[in-house]
């Protein structure tokens, strides 16, 4: 059984108004903090770009050629570009805050898919978070 006078301390310091003055300190302190903003012109950091600054260059010119047109491709509509048959689908926000579609190339018996994201200027492919370092070396 706890002893009555070992928290006598925490009576004491709610009579006193210490606690009360500790806590209200904690919470101004706190909501300050939080408020705080960055100062006019001053830098404001940034989370550093992926691998090859956030953007691969085409494999070939199929892939180039597609960039070029990804403006107005419909959404899941086969294309015929260079012998390939190319699908991309809809564009959606990614949370970077640049539309992004994803773009299927479908060579012989395999497909490959890339991730193509447009900057407010022009379309080109970011690097795939989820392959292998050799696999996008390889690229």
């Amino acid at each position: 059984m706890l002893h009555p006078t070992r928290f006598a301390f925490v009576a004491d310091s709610l009579r006193s108004g210490r606690f009360l003055f500790a806590l209200h300190l904690a919470l101004v302190l706190g909501v300050a903090g939080c408020a705080a903003t960055v100062p006019a012109g001053a830098p404001r950091s940034t989370p550093p770009p992926a691998a090859g600054a956030g953007q691969v260059k085409p494999s070939d010119d199929v892939e180039a050629t597609v960039l070029k047109r990804l403006d107005g491709w419909p959404a899941g509509q086969a294309w015929a570009v260079g012998g390939v048959s190319v699908t991309a689908e809809a564009a959606y926000a990614a949370a970077s805050g640049r539309h992004c579609r994803s773009v299927t190339f479908a060579r012989g018996a395999g497909a490959t898919t890339r991730l193509a994201c447009h900057d407010g200027a022009r379309w080109f492919y970011v690097p795939d978070v989820f392959a292998s370092t050799a696999a996008s070396a390889a690229r």
